[in-house]
């Protein structure tokens, strides 16, 4: 099979090249270097073509006024105007996208083999739980790993520390309403 291909093959590249012989010595001996190889063309119709002109012309002269070009927001500036004024969706926002920041450096750290003090920890676990566990199901272990000072500004440290206290103030008293939920049970027996 591969012979008759390539025997194919031959045949077709000597017609082509007969044919591009013949229009040489028609044109009296000027190589053309698009000769044999075929050309894709593109016709567009009058309404189009107009269409295409007046946007170019609205863009020139766009470009040619002196005014300058009024650039949309990002979010990073939304973000940073609004941490001045302190209040609005782009705040929260902004204070969630720098939570994920520091959770996916924590993370990072932990899925490298680092050793990550335990406050990071636990703000991983309590602001990306399924992080942590990819973080933990990801750890390599290291000989000689490095030990990383607290992601957690002071702030992030006091809020952490302010909800393991309230959360383990909410555990005492479920605990003692069970207890005495079970004494109130056993003594009306």
């Amino acid at each position: 099979m591969e012979i008759n291909a390539v025997n194919r093959q031959n045949r077709i590249e000597q017609s082509i090249r007969s044919e591009t012989r013949k229009k040489n010595s028609s044109t009296g001996g000027a190589v053309s270097s698009s000769a044999g190889a075929r050309t894709d063309s593109l016709t567009l119709s009058g309404d189009i073509v107009e269409r295409l002109k007046e946007q170019s012309q609205r863009l020139m002269a766009l470009f040619q006024q002196d005014q300058p070009v009024e650039k949309k927001p990002s979010i990073w500036d939304i973000l940073d105007g609004e941490e001045k004024t302190g209040d609005g969706e782009a705040g929260a926002l902004g204070e969630q996208i720098k939570t994920m920041e520091r959770c996916h450096k924590i993370a990072a750290r932990i899925m490298r083999g680092d050793k990550v003090p335990p406050e990071d920890e636990r703000y991983l676990m309590e602001n990306d739980p399924d992080g942590y566990k990819l973080a933990l199901a990801m750890r390599q272990p290291r000989k000689h790993p490095k030990k990383w000072e607290s992601v957690l500004k002071d702030e992030d440290k006091k809020q952490d520390q302010s909800q393991a206290a309230e959360s383990s103030g909410e555990e005492a008293v479920a605990e003692s309403g069970e207890a005495s939920g079970g004494d109130t049970s056993s003594s009306e027996e």
